[in-house]
């Protein structure tokens, strides 16, 4: 079976900042005009973007131009521990909060 790799006609991507696993909202795309929105989280704003891009990229979108024009602007130096202001090593280990980036496609 030949897969078909979709170029989107428009994009945008939303940084939610840095939220708790059990209160983050989500994000969908139901009476938007968008066909498809990923979401990835990770330590940092970049690695939560690329996790988002990479499950585009797994649903057959091309995110090539998703990446060269917001891979820059995603911060890869503040984490979450920088963010929330934790001190402790057990504090550390035991937070649930994540960055969470999200990527809007439209076909």
């Amino acid at each position: 079976m030949e897969t078909t790799i979709r170029k989107p006609c428009e994009f945008s991507v939303e940084s939610h900042g840095v939220e708790s696993n059990q209160y983050f909202q989500g994000a969908g795309v139901a009476y938007t005009q968008w066909d498809a929105c990923y979401t990835g989280c990770g330590q940092t704003e970049k690695e939560a973007f690329e996790n988002a891009l990479e499950s585009a990229s797994q649903d057959e979108w091309d995110t090539s131009e998703i990446e060269t024009e917001y891979g820059h602007k995603m911060d890869d130096d503040e984490t979450v521990i920088d963010v929330l202001e934790i001190e402790s090593e057990d504090d550390a280990e035991s937070c649930d909060s994540y960055f969470y980036v999200t990527i809007y496609v439209k076909g």
